[in-house]
């Protein structure tokens, strides 16, 4: 805490002076011809200026706040694919990449190609519906490395293409991955599921 000497601190000073003076006849206007009036109110200026030095001493003795730290917003970059965990975690990156950046209808094609024969037959689609439907949304995504290398959950939001405002949609799925060759993992199963516990590797 700490006390400086301002010009409040003159103020109150006068004040104390004049009001001591006045009652010891030491001032000229404090005579028997000053009213009461008068009188009155030249006490009652020297009063406002002791009340005011308390109130000033107060406020100064307060002791100084630090200003509440703002945390600077957090921007979330992709990971490198190079540090994916498990080829089929690689795969569901790549496939929502894929979905994110597409330019346009044709881009659409190589995600609709990392999903299985099985998988478009559960999920009725063709591949017209499937770049219908992902041309009017995009998707932000974290993905999630599971104990098991052939399983992988995404947290997905959903946005619109063209102004990337969110749509409100918000889920976590669950895909079961199969390795149809070497180096080839198809999706070949997807559930909705309340949460993960996987280990989180990504975040865009």
């Amino acid at each position: 805490m700490q006390f400086n000497v301002y010009y409040p601190d003159f103020l109150a000073v006068i004040a104390i002076l004049l009001i001591i003076s006045a009652i010891l006849g030491k001032i000229p206007i404090w005579n028997k011809s000053l009213n009461k009036k008068r009188k009155a109110t030249f006490i009652g200026l020297a009063i406002l200026l002791l009340i005011w030095f308390a109130f000033a001493k107060i406020a100064q003795s307060k002791p100084d706040v630090e200003p509440e730290e703002i945390p600077a917003t957090v921007t979330f970059t992709p990971a490198d694919t190079d540090s994916i965990p498990t080829e089929a975690a690689h795969a569901i990156y790549y496939f929502y990449q894929i979905i994110m950046n597409a330019a346009n209808k044709d881009d659409l094609k190589e995600a609709w190609l990392i999903m299985s024969p099985e998988f478009r037959a559960i999920s009725s689609d063709t591949l017209e519906d499937f770049q219908d439907r992902w041309w009017e949304i995009s998707v932000i995504f974290e993905i999630f490395s599971c104990e098991n290398d052939d399983v992988v959950d995404a947290h997905l939001i959903y946005t619109n293409r063209d102004d990337g405002t969110k749509t409100g949609r918000e889920l976590t799925i669950r895909y079961t991955l199969e390795e149809k060759e070497p180096g080839n993992w198809q999706i070949v199963d997807g559930i909705k599921i309340d949460g993960t516990n996987c280990e989180l590797f990504s975040i865009n």
